[in-house]
């Protein structure tokens, strides 16, 4: 099956946002960018913010949230976790997918949360 590619051309970075590929989608890390270029200063509007990338680079290849098998979660501070998993629920309320969470830095000291995922066409 052929590759298909499919990149945001909302950031000049040099990655796919999503790449489909033998059944699967890969999505790349997430973070809490707006349209704007603005990032929020919470965990709550970050991970929201987040989520909401992630939902839209899904959507660009025919996908839904509902498709997502596994999570990683990148989170900068042990602190946020409570806010972090309060919203996340919100998006996947029931046949919730695996999910790794990690505690590290990111790559702008401003990101309070990262999220990457896999999906099943």
């Amino acid at each position: 099956m052929p590759k298909l590619l499919f990149t945001s051309n909302t950031h000049p970075l040099p990655f796919s946002d999503l790449i489909i590929q033998n059944g699967r989608a890969y999505v790349a890390g997430q973070v809490g960018f707006d349209k704007d270029d603005k990032l929020a200063d919470n965990i709550e509007d970050q991970t929201r913010q987040t989520l909401e990338n992630l939902k839209a680079a899904l959507q660009r290849g025919g996908l839904g949230l509902e498709n997502i098998v596994k999570v990683g979660a990148f989170l900068t501070n042990n602190e946020n976790f409570a806010g972090f998993n309060k919203v996340y629920a919100e998006y996947f309320p029931k046949d919730k997918p695996v999910r790794t969470t990690i505690f590290c830095a990111l790559a702008k000291p401003d990101f309070l949360v990262e999220i990457d995922a896999i999906a099943e066409l």
